[in-house]
């Protein structure tokens, strides 16, 4: 599956992508919560942080617990990579 499956399917659900912004909260409270960073072994795309067009970061924490950000094509495919995925709530409703 390429990020641009990843982002339809996730949008037929009613869910999006992260930013890399929110990729960090949401890896510092996980840490808080459990004790260890998410993503040692896998990559994660990161949709709403687009790099050039052609391009999205990826994050993940393989080594001593330290971030590490990288550019991927969006359509290639990898083993590793796969994306998290958050649902957006209106405050209005």
């Amino acid at each position: 599956i390429s990020c641009n499956d990843a982002i339809t399917g996730a949008a037929e659900s009613g869910r999006t992508g992260l930013s890399l912004e929110e990729y960090v909260l949401f890896a510092q409270r996980l840490r808080y919560w459990v004790g260890r960073f998410p993503d040692r072994t896998h990559w994660t795309w990161l949709p709403r942080s687009a790099y050039q067009t052609s391009l999205v970061l990826c994050g993940g924490f393989p080594a001593y617990d330290d971030l590490f950000v990288n550019v991927w094509p969006w359509s290639e495919f990898q083993g590793n990579i796969g994306m998290r995925t958050a649902r957006r709530f209106d405050p209005k409703e």
